[in-house]
C-alpha cells in the first residue's frame, strides 16, 4: 500500500489532461530531482531521492500514488498538502 494515495475527479479531455500531467511532472522533476517516464498512455512513473510513485489518469479521474522513504514519513502531512495543491493547479 502506498504511503500517499490521492484521487481527484476531472472533466478534461484526454489530450488536455496528458499535457497538464506532463507539464506538472516536468516541473516537479526540475524542482526535486525526479526522473520520470510515461509507462503507458495513462500512467507516468517517477522516482528520485527515495520517493517512488505514479500518476495515472482516466476519462474522469487523476490519481497519484507514492512511496516515501522512511525518513520522510514524519513529513507525510506536509507532503500530502503540497501534492493536493499541485493537483488543484493541475485540474484547475
Amino acid at each position: 500500500m502506498p504511503d500517499i494515495e490521492i484521487k481527484r475527479a476531472h472533466k478534461l479531455s484526454t489530450e488536455e489532461i496528458k499535457k497538464r500531467i506532463e507539464d506538472t511532472v516536468r516541473d516537479l522533476a526540475t524542482k526535486f530531482g525526479l526522473t520520470w517516464r510515461w509507462h503507458d498512455d495513462h500512467t507516468v512513473r517517477f522516482e528520485g531521492r527515495g520517493v517512488k510513485g505514479e500518476l495515472t489518469h482516466s476519462a474522469t479521474e487523476v490519481a497519484i500514488r507514492a512511496d516515501l522513504p522512511f525518513l520522510m514519513r514524519p513529513l507525510k502531512g506536509a507532503i500530502v498538502e503540497r501534492v493536493e495543491q499541485k493537483m488543484a493547479g493541475l485540474l484547475g
